[in-house]
């Protein structure tokens, strides 16, 4: 019993000396440096990204209608359409 402790206790420091090592190996941050690209920063959301709000809805699971008062998209799945809201 006293071997399996001091296995776990020297597991524990090997392991924290380990983390504590990538720490300080750890790259600095690079903003501001000419070597840093200039979209480094740039956060897009997932707007930006999104598809338009077609206005159209899904119809009875089987066809996409266009409706202008509507805020949804509609897209085609396997054996019918699917309303999804924007």
């Amino acid at each position: 019993m006293q071997k399996l402790t001091i296995y776990a206790l020297r597991s524990i420091a090997i392991a924290a000396v380990l983390a504590s090592l990538s720490l300080v190996i750890a790259p600095e941050s690079q903003v501001g440096t000419p070597y840093s690209s200039a979209i480094s920063t740039v956060a897009l959301g997932t707007d930006a990204l999104a598809a338009p709000c077609s206005k159209v809805y899904c119809s009875h699971g089987s066809r996409c209608v266009s409706d202008p008062q509507r805020k949804d998209n509609c897209r085609f799945v396997v054996g019918g359409c699917q309303t999804i809201a924007c």
